[in-house]
């Protein structure tokens, strides 16, 4: 499988605000896809915290927090 690297994870948020929030919560986190130009294309907000990769097509994500942690999202389009 060939990863696609033009994604970026990031909270949105001061380490502060996520601190407190995954006390409350699980947390989310933002997943945003640009081309090889730089350029934005899309960005998703993902219901859970954890390490993201990409094939193009789908979103693999770790999650630390739980006995099961792999989650799969499929991309739109």
């Amino acid at each position: 499988m060939h990863l696609v690297k033009n994604i970026l994870t990031y909270s949105g948020r001061t380490p502060l605000q996520v601190s407190r929030e995954n006390g409350k919560s699980d947390g989310y986190i933002f997943v945003e896809q640009y081309d090889w130009g730089g350029n934005p294309v899309v960005r998703y907000k993902l219901d859970d915290w954890g390490r993201v990769v990409s094939d193009g097509k789908r979103l693999y994500q770790v999650c630390y927090m739980y006995d099961d942690p792999l989650f799969l999202y499929i991309l739109p389009g």
